[in-house]
């Protein structure tokens, strides 16, 4: 009974902080974990690199990128989620690339319709999906275009009269010209003045709303790609260092003579160990996770779909055998390279309490508002009843939530008189 009761706390003391160690690293993404094993190289004498990736077996565009890049990339993926063709997504991935770091589009539409072979309505019908996609103002060919999307996106619809100002007058309406500009074209000085007030609160360069935050990088930990019908799912390694233990070390564990020096081997050896242990449960319930998404989001990835299924994480915990801590630690901040584009995991897991698909509503009420009268737009309790008839009840106050998100105006600023 005396050893019994002894051996307990040991065992306690001894898993307890494996335990801990092991909820961190399944906690970090792919940079931090690099970040990790980098300071394990310089502390532990116990690790050492295992298999070098060699250079032509790493995928360039599973690196993070600058924010510059991130652009691009934050743009492609909300095209992607569009329902286009095959030519109509490469013609729009094409635009996207050609903008500059300011988020305007200054390539000739004409010479994009030569490269393409299509006529220059269909490069300029594709250009506007662009356009209606976040952050407003992006994909402009010029200042004034810039100035009159954004202005569409937070007011609805606004008045030839005005946009004639913006596209011949903006720089007398900058300088505070009333005056020379109300003699011009009939309009009184303080609508000019409204103007400018609304003018200068607008962002000139949407594109450089991604330099202002600190660089980003988006590094993949799963892959899943196009196999035929099917898909093949890994991990994505080439990020960091492969680790393994120095055998020649843990030999010389068992020489060691001096009590301080013995206790510090051992720790490091220990620490050696759970990394390992850690980083291979991880990766397993990583590959789990992408195994799983590939079936569950099949016509979604697959193009089938505009939006994903999304799963609960209770159907998650499932498919990994899993508590659904462990499962929320392991989706957060972590990222999946598909056919459809880049996403969060969090992405394709369904919200507790919220008995609709996110993206599933959001597409709903774009095609209910696009569908409805210009000249007697629908309140946001008529989007809502029109939900009720096709099976998803929400409030009022939910339409409106998701309308914000969609950059949609309210009923009043979006009708036509």
């Amino acid at each position: 009974m005396k050893n019994k009761n002894t051996q307990k706390p040991k065992i306690k003391l001894t898993f307890v902080p494996y335990l801990a160690l092991r909820a961190k690293l399944i906690a970090m993404n792919s940079a931090e974990l690099s970040d990790y094993i980098d300071n394990l190289f310089e502390t532990n004498p116990f690790v050492e690199e295992g298999r070098v990736i060699p250079s032509a077996e790493i995928n360039k565009d599973y690196y993070g990128t600058e924010n510059e890049e991130d652009m691009y990339s934050f743009l492609i993926h909300q095209f992607r989620m569009l329902d286009t063709t095959d030519k109509e997504r490469e013609i729009g991935e094409f635009l996207i690339n050609s903008f500059n770091t300011e988020g305007y589009c200054n390539i000739s539409l004409g010479k994009v319709a030569e490269k393409f072979n299509v006529r220059v309505e269909e490069v300029e019908r594709i250009l506007k999906k662009i356009q209606n996609i976040s952050p407003p103002g992006i994909g402009a060919r010029n200042l004034q275009e810039c100035f009159i999307l954004e202005l569409e996106r937070e007011e609805g619809k606004i008045s030839p009269k005005i946009k004639h100002i913006i596209k011949n007058y903006l720089e007398l309406l900058a300088r505070e010209k009333y005056q020379e500009i109300s003699k011009k074209t009939g309009i009184n000085k303080d609508t000019l003045k409204e103007l400018r007030e609304k003018l200068i609160h607008l962002n000139p360069s949407p594109g450089l709303m991604f330099s202002k935050v600190r660089e980003r990088v988006r590094i993949p930990d799963i892959v899943i790609e196009n196999d035929g019908d099917s898909f093949n799912v890994y991990l994505n390694k080439a990020w960091r260092r492969e680790i393994k233990i120095n055998e020649e070390y843990k030999r010389m564990l068992k020489d060691v003579s001096n009590p301080e020096t013995a206790k510090f081997l051992r720790n490091s050896f220990q620490k050696a160990e759970w990394s390992i242990k850690s980083i291979m449960a991880r990766n397993k319930m990583l590959l789990d996770i992408g195994y799983f998404i590939a079936k569950n989001e099949y016509d979604f990835l697959k193009r089938k779909k505009l939006y994903p299924n999304k799963a609960s994480i209770e159907e998650f915990c499932r498919a990994l055998d899993s508590s659904p801590s462990i499962v929320s630690r392991l989706i957060q901040n972590k990222y999946v390279s598909t056919p459809r584009g880049i996403y969060p995991l969090h992405f394709f897991v369904q919200r507790k309490n919220v008995p609709y698909n996110d993206e599933e509503l959001k597409e709903k009420i774009r095609e209910i508002i696009r569908l409805e009268d210009p000249k007697n737009p629908l309140s946001d309790i008529d989007i809502a009843n029109k939900l009720s008839d096709m099976g998803i009840k929400i409030k009022r106050r939910t339409v409106a939530k998701y309308r914000n998100m969609l950059h949609i105006p309210p009923r009043s600023k979006r009708r036509l008189d």
